[in-house]
């Protein structure tokens, strides 16, 4: 089978065989592989007919795979329909949108479209799923309003992106849900997985048509709560878009529940699933369906639903590094406390500054400035800390390695700082390199920002800033050196009313004039962004 509904067959040579062949309508011949092919609707016909041939073996498709096939081909007759050609597409796209696409990244809009806009996105991590998705909800935008559900970190990141990307959306057309108080409506509402069993019932009477669901993985159970609030919505919605970079096709049993929910018809009932594609066996308590089995035949089915594309497919396309800055809104009680320490810090540099005070003064008001800002810095720091490892749990869910940089130690009972022997560091960072099983390291930005190796990272997050950008970069190089495959994602987590709003201004200016100076790549050139994370909410992390 190939992925467009076309059933593929070769034999040796047999004269009676090769003329059934040449009846089928849909037959067409490859004389390099020597294979014949023909649409799947004509199956029954093909098998009768050589069935009524002596000493020719024949073996129909499983039933279970060709009910499947032609209800994927009823689907695409119903959405033959809105068919458009790509012309049409990129002419409805905002331009400076249009402009920012990557041409795998049209090919992934392109995709949805062409599917009725209900498709999986499973791009692996760092290549932009979050664009593709505002592209194909702007195709959309007459039958909006739009519903995007993702994990409670990204909520305000979205919103980010959305502003970034639809000039035409206003801050007003956007209503993200930051508690179970919040108001439903509006053009576009971002609401968190775990808040969206608190407005079930009110969601299930808004006239939603196009929703986004994000890290759609985190549906994979059947039996969660979530997952049984949120898959009625999607299976009725007209456009859903699925995002997820950890599509595990070794455990068939986990996309069960996002491909249903798309083509609630493809796969029949559980058992029929479980049994063919997980190699199901009944366990002690419930049926086993941890296996794999008859992959080729599900990478056939899915080829219709979800579109996946690796880093090194491609690389081309994509630039060395990526630096993102990641805003965090810390408590309003620590805006408070951050806020006065910053006017405290403006009235003694304001006194540094004025050559009419006296030297003591100046000199008084200098040391307590510099005590002020080492405070704020730390206490940025240990704010910041809930943010950056809610921000973290969603990067491990989306597979692969990361490098995270901080600075402080918190006290004695968090001791992540400490100093290590060169030969337990090598089997630490070798240890990174080659186990599968570990996603991240946790390291010192000034310990461990030279002389090691660990190229088989692609992203690197800076929990913390430092003063120094080339103490920074030189961080971002433990993971982007030679032997190194693939495009580098760098997120900057930086807190909105704190000393960050001081250093990074700075830093970011001297990072364009280090890397220009370097390698003729400032910040801007490396994709640089501003994205936007928010407090917690009720109920925690799903």
């Amino acid at each position: 089978m190939t992925g467009d509904s076309q059933m593929t067959a070769r034999c040796a040579y047999n004269p009676k065989v090769i003329n059934i062949f040449k009846e089928m309508k849909t037959r067409s011949y490859n004389p390099q592989s020597r294979e014949w092919s023909f649409h799947v609707s004509e199956h029954d016909e093909l098998v009768s007919s050589l069935s009524k041939c002596s000493n020719v073996s024949v073996k129909p498709l499983p039933a279970t795979f060709l009910k499947a096939l032609r209800e994927l081909e009823s689907q695409s007759s119903a959405v033959s329909s809105e068919m458009v050609s790509l012309e049409h597409i990129w002419q409805a796209l905002p331009p400076d949108l249009l402009a920012g696409l990557l041409p795998f990244q049209r090919e992934g809009i392109a995709f949805a479209i062409r599917h009725g806009g209900r498709a999986l996105i499973g791009d692996e991590m760092g290549l932009g799923k979050t664009v593709q998705a505002i592209a194909i909800a702007k195709y959309y935008e007459k039958e909006w309003p739009l519903l995007i559900v993702t994990p409670s970190p990204l909520r305000l990141v979205w919103k980010q992106e959305l502003m970034k990307w639809l000039k035409d959306v206003d801050h007003e057309d956007v209503n993200v849900i930051m508690s179970g108080k919040d108001q439903m409506g509006g053009k576009i509402t971002i609401i968190s997985y775990d808040l969206f069993l608190k407005f079930t019932e009110e969601l299930s009477k808004m006239s939603i048509n196009v929703l986004i669901a994000d890290e759609s993985h985190f549906l994979k159970s059947s039996s969660a709560k979530r997952t049984k609030a949120i898959l009625p919505l999607i299976r009725k919605v007209r456009r859903a878009i699925l995002l997820t970079g950890t599509p595990a096709l070794s455990r068939p049993s986990e996309l069960y529940t996002q491909i249903s929910s798309l083509r609630p018809k493809l796969f029949g009932s559980w058992n029929e699933f479980a049994y063919r594609y997980c190699d199901a066996k009944p366990g002690r308590w419930a049926l086993d369906a941890s296996g794999a089995s008859n992959l080729s035949e599900l990478r056939c089915l899915l080829n219709d639903v979800m579109i996946r594309r690796l880093k090194s497919e491609v690389l081309t396309q994509l630039p060395s590094k990526r630096r993102q800055q990641i805003w965090v809104q810390t408590s309003k009680e620590a805006n408070a406390a951050f806020k006065k320490k910053l006017e405290e810090m403006q009235s003694l540099n304001a006194i540094v500054m004025n050559n009419r005070a006296a030297p003591e003064e100046r000199k008084n008001a200098k040391g307590l400035a510099q005590l002020l800002m080492n405070q704020l810095y730390k206490e940025t720091g240990a704010e910041k800390l809930a943010a950056v490892k809610e921000y973290l749990a969603t990067m491990v869910d989306g597979g692969g390695k990361f490098l995270v940089f901080g600075h402080h130690i918190e006290d004695e009972e968090h001791p992540h700082r400490r100093s290590t022997s060169m030969s337990e560091r090598a089997r630490l960072v070798d240890a990174f390199q080659k186990d599968p099983d570990i996603s991240a390291a946790v390291l010192s930005v000034t310990a461990a920002g030279t002389g090691l190796t660990f190229t088989a990272a692609n992203a690197v997050v800076f929990a913390e800033l430092h003063w120094t950008p080339g103490v920074m970069m030189q961080a971002e190089d433990r993971v982007h050196r030679i032997g190194q495959q693939y495009s580098v994602n760098i997120h900057y987590m930086l807190a909105k009313g704190s000393v960050d709003d001081i250093m990074w201004p700075c830093i970011e200016k001297k990072l364009n004039v280090v890397g220009n100076a370097l390698d003729g790549q400032g910040v801007g050139n490396f994709g640089g962004e501003s994205i936007t994370l928010g407090e917690g909410e009720e109920g925690g992390r799903s």
